[in-house]
């Protein structure tokens, strides 16, 4: 037995709207504009293309703008995150809210690396190959 307060259940069809109403709010479209964004789209390449030699401070811009991004989009979902994983596990949302920290970020992991949801993108992707 695993200790787990938790089970995540398969995911069917309906999940879908569930899924893509949080991706949406969380702010997926501002890595877009990071990607987008020549001077640090340079910065990304340099410490890429640096290896071990990076410059720390390039370094720290990226982290500094992921990060921002991350808790910008975190901010606004706590709603959306909680219904979407009270849809597809035994627990309540208040349960789930509930939860210490290290176990509700395990059930988000859990989720999030569930081999029904790596296929659902894998699957847009190649929808989107094709197109």
């Amino acid at each position: 037995m695993s200790g787990k307060k938790y089970k995540i259940r398969t995911l069917m069809g309906k999940d879908i709207f569930k899924i893509s109403k949080f991706i949406k709010k969380l702010g997926i479209n501002k890595l877009q504009a990071i990607f987008s964004d020549n001077e640090l789209s340079k910065s990304i390449n340099n410490i890429v293309s640096h290896g071990e030699n990076q410059d720390i401070a390039e370094v720290g811009k990226i982290v500094s703008v992921f990060v921002s991004t991350v808790i910008d989009g975190l901010c606004d979902v706590e709603e959306e995150l909680n219904e979407l994983l009270e849809s597809v596990s035994n627990l309540s949302k208040e349960e789930i809210s509930e939860l210490p920290f290290k176990d509700y970020i395990g059930m988000v992991k859990d989720l999030f690396m569930q081999k029904d949801f790596m296929d659902f993108f894998k699957h847009i992707q190649t929808l989107f190959a094709k197109v």
